[in-house]
């Protein structure tokens, strides 16, 4: 029994203090930052700081990064947060993966979530934005509910992120026509729920035009951005355009109606959809708008012959550029989100 009691001794002083000390050298960062991972997931944000903040640099950032996303991921938004804000130059991504990473039943309120982003000052405009985005995202798209009295009664702040999430649920149920009478009927719809690791769809850039980015806008799925309408029933119009190009079955037949408008956040928004989005000759139908008045729709059009952003992607297993597909890639469902653009200059 001694001697047994002996070995165990010994074998907890010969146990290494650094789970990665007995690595190569060049593994033991990786396997430090995959140590912060481990315990975000499980929770343990004591230590996820105490690896992280004993690195350094470039590595520390990355550390901060992955241990903020597993710590969304896992519903424990305030301290993700928090180390976003110490992710340097992955602080953007950081936030835009544990926004929209946060599973449905993360608790809290809207106006609960956009409050988590004041722990991080640098990135609370980005944080708030993309937290209210996914909030709204939540509570509807994929639920089987499309309940439009939600958005109606959401605060100015609330408003054009409710009416994106139900846009998105709506035209999932319904067609284009059909969901815009239901929102001017306040109709509910109903269907059939999602699983949620199928509630995905294409992940838009949010880079903007010259010339739109000034315009009021607003964070969408995945890190994208959208205009906002000026009034009520404008933005409701850009919210249903934007659902049907996040579809990936959507075509852009339904939209040309909406190219002859006067020039404005709407016209902008269904030519950015109808660009990227197959349909009938969508190239003749371009090129007779090369001579718009408008630069802002020459450049879309431009941008959109030169690209050929209208056709679809390659198949499975075939690189696509950031380029090719209105500035990016569609997200192939159940794929990790990718990271959101640079900022614009």
């Amino acid at each position: 029994m001694y001697q047994m009691y002996q070995l165990w001794i010994l074998a907890l002083a010969c146990t290494p203090a650094d789970p990665c000390g007995g690595e190569a050298p060049e593994l033991q960062v990786p396997c430090r930052i995959q140590l912060a991972a481990d315990a975000a997931v499980r929770g343990e944000e004591a230590e996820t700081w105490a690896i992280c903040t004993a690195l350094e640099g470039h590595y520390q950032q990355e550390c901060h990064f992955r241990a903020g996303e597993e710590l969304g991921r896992n519903r424990h938004l305030k301290a993700a947060l928090l180390h976003c804000a110490e992710a340097g130059k992955f602080a953007r991504y950081c936030v835009t993966h544990v926004s929209w990473q946060a599973p449905p039943d993360t608790p809290g309120s809207a106006a609960d979530w956009v409050a988590l982003a004041a722990g991080s000052p640098e990135l609370v405009e980005e944080a708030a934005g993309s937290l209210r985005a996914r909030w709204w995202f939540n509570q509807s798209y994929g639920t089987g509910l499309a309940d439009p009295r939600p958005a109606f009664a959401a605060s100015v702040e609330d408003g054009p992120s409710a009416r994106g999430a139900w846009a998105l649920e709506a035209l999932r149920l319904v067609g284009f026509e059909d969901a815009k009478e239901a929102w001017k009927q306040q109709k509910i719809l109903y269907g059939e729920p999602l699983p949620v690791d199928r509630r995905v769809g294409r992940v838009d850039d949010g880079l903007r035009r010259r010339g739109e980015r000034s315009l009021p806008s607003v964070s969408t799925f995945g890190g994208g951005r959208r205009l906002v309408g000026s009034s009520v029933e404008e933005d409701i119009q850009i919210a249903l355009i934007e659902a049907l190009w996040f579809r990936e079955d959507g075509r852009g037949d339904v939209l040309l109606p909406l190219l002859s408008l006067p020039s404005g956040p709407l016209r902008y928004s269904a030519l950015k959809a109808y660009r990227s989005m197959p349909g009938t000759d969508p190239e003749t139908t371009l090129r007779t708008m090369q001579e718009d008045p408008d630069p802002i729709i020459r450049d879309h059009v431009a941008d959109a012959l030169e690209r050929h952003t209208w056709e679809p992607p390659p198949p499975p297993g075939v690189g696509v550029s950031r380029q090719q597909r209105r500035g990016g890639a569609q997200n192939p469902k159940g794929a990790p989100l990718p990271p959101p653009p640079p900022k614009e200059p």
